[in-house]
């Protein structure tokens, strides 16, 4: 085996490498190796570029007005885009494809199930029948030239995950996409580990995997132990039953719809995005239970200990359905003393207080919270943990080892475990590093721009540092001082200028040498200045800049100026 070499450290200087090199094919991470979700990669050929999965990841607590962030791809403007693959249909890898194709403007290759959903999503937006989308068959392979792209059947809690094997002129790349060993999974096939097998003969050059539980010792447990747990602490409930979980884990919808089975209950589903995904898996054939789940009018008709609702909200998400359950404000359902609510998922980082919050909540009301632990099985992650991934690495025997999908930590731990598998290149990536790929090793050679992109609360796509957006952030942080000026037709003041402390104390400073000042500044206006009021503003901005900057924070100041009429 060739002598283990690691690169674990990206350089300080950005250039780009000559892509029309025909000996290697290069790999960039965009997004999603930063952070979990968000995933946005890249494979060049001679400066031909594949894109896989263009996911979004979720606003957090320290973003006002954010729902949502993406990749800003601009490293591929004015570049060849051969195509997007998306490996599966999780937000955070198929969430941007809408906002983004505008720019990217290429064929999108997804399979049926990813296809449904894609083609729901575009319809909210004008050129959604513009998009060239090409569905492909589970486990075809298909050409994207320079590229052929092979999809291998693998494990998630999502239908129709995909594992690909890009066939490049230097030889096969392994992109895991999400996925876990399940021996008994809920929907879809096993993992086809055969063909996984298969690539430690073709000179896989690398393998680029999945690192969420890379810091998890041992392995992941089946999706087959979620239906007993479940079962176990819903059946002595002489309420309704609660299971709120993502409403893209359609494994643990059909969990849920078995659970109700076993104990005599009637599934209502609650919320907008898990109706649509249960709705596209029934039609692709994934949702295989025996009772279709009840509408709204039979469920107000079922005795509570007969009814069993599947909902959305686990992350405590304000306009999430069960939000509006515990606020007594959802329109079809309700909940009540004496219900219990079981949450069967895991808390993403960043969550926590909303997710307690609505607890406590419901608690209050109450309503009997049971949350996942590692120990109740009541959740079961669709990601693979050390075992795993040493399995894979087993069965692939890749050249180069390169952990994405994680925040620094997770890619480290999933690093230092490739080396422990004795991989003989070891290359540990953030956004923007460019790595260079060949039959002889893998190393970071350069870096691109890794810039992000949001989508605000009124769905606008923006730059990251937009001034309206750091606005926002700084409003919610600092406040804002606003000063009203108020003239008459003949460019006379009315009344005192007025100084208003918006999300700041009256206390917070002393306005009067700041009124002072202003009034001076105003009295000494020519005629015609103070009859402009872009020249009025300008000066109030200057007089407010130098009294603010002198506080411990750095509030907004904005200036009105207004004109009244005067009655003779």
């Amino acid at each position: 085996m060739a002598k283990r070499k690691n690169s674990d450290h990206t350089p300080k200087k950005i250039e780009l490498p000559d892509f029309s090199d025909a000996e290697a094919t290069y790999f960039i991470p965009l997004a999603g190796s930063n952070e979990i979700g968000m995933n946005f990669n890249l494979y060049g050929y001679k400066d031909n570029w594949l894109i896989v999965d263009c996911g979004v990841a979720f606003g957090g607590i320290n973003q006002p007005g954010i729902t949502a962030k993406l990749a800003d791809p601009v490293f591929l403007r004015g570049r060849n885009i051969v195509g997007l693959v998306v490996t599966h249909a999780h937000e955070d890898h198929i969430g941007a494809v809408a906002w983004l194709w505008p720019q990217l403007r290429c064929p999108v290759y997804v399979t049926p199930f990813s296809h449904a959903i894609l083609r729901k999503k575009l319809q909210e937006f004008e050129w959604g029948d513009e998009v060239d989308i090409r569905e492909q068959a589970l486990s075809s392979r298909f050409s994207v030239s320079p590229f052929e792209v092979e999809l291998a059947t693998i494990t998630h809690s999502i239908p129709e995950p995909n594992a690909l094997i890009i066939h490049t002129p230097v030889g096969p790349i392994f992109h895991t996409g999400d996925w876990k060993f399940d021996p008994s999974p809920q929907i879809g096939a096993v993992s086809d580990i055969d063909r996984l097998r298969a690539l430690a003969g073709e000179n896989c050059l690398a393998l680029v995997g999945d690192s969420t539980n890379s810091r998890e010792a041992g392995h992941s447990a089946s999706e087959a132990t979620v239906v007993d747990a479940l079962e176990a602490h819903a059946r002595d409930c002489t309420g309704r039953v609660v299971v709120t979980s993502f409403a893209s884990n359609v494994a643990r919808i059909q969990t849920v719809a078995e659970v109700a089975k076993r104990l005599g209950r009637r599934v209502q589903l609650v919320g907008r995005s898990m109706e649509h995904m249960a709705s596209v898996s029934q039609q692709c054939g994934y949702l295989n239970t025996d009772e279709e789940f009840i509408s709204s009018k039979a469920a107000r008709s079922l005795a509570p200990n007969k009814l069993l609702i599947c909902c959305t909200g686990s992350q405590g998400e304000p306009a999430a359905a069960l939000q509006k359950l515990a606020r007594g404000q959802h329109p079809i359902a309700r909940i009540e003393r004496g219900d219990r609510v079981i949450f069967s998922s895991r808390r993403i980082p960043g969550n926590e207080i909303a997710i307690s919050d609505l607890q406590n909540r419901l608690i209050r009301h109450g309503i009997e919270v049971v949350e996942a632990t590692g120990e109740n099985n009541l959740h079961v992650s669709g990601h693979p943990q050390q075992d795993e991934l040493r399995q894979m690495f087993e069965h692939v025997r890749p050249k180069t080892a390169i952990p994405v999908h994680g925040e620094a930590r997770h890619l480290k731990a999933h690093a230092d475990l490739a080396r422990s598998c004795q991989v003989p290149y070891v290359v540990e990536v953030q956004n923007g590093d460019v790595v260079r790929l060949t039959q002889e090793e893998g190393v970071i050679v350069g870096r691109v721009p890794d810039q992000y992109s949001v989508i605000d609360n009124q769905r606008h796509l923006a730059p990251m540092d937009a001034p309206y957006l750091l606005d926002r952030k700084r409003l919610s942080h600092s406040g804002v001082v606003l000063v009203v000026v108020t003239f008459d037709d003949a460019g006379s003041l009315v009344c005192d200028v007025s100084v208003e402390n918006i999300g700041l104390p009256d206390t917070a400073f002393d306005k009067q040498p700041l009124l002072d000042e202003l009034h001076s500044v105003i009295d000494s206006l020519e005629d015609d200045q103070v009859l402009d009021d872009d020249f009025v503003r300008t000066e109030v901005f200057a007089v407010m800049r130098q009294n603010l900057r002198k506080l411990p924070w750095a509030p907004l100041y904005h200036c009105v100026v207004l004109r009244v009429a005067i009655d003779e």
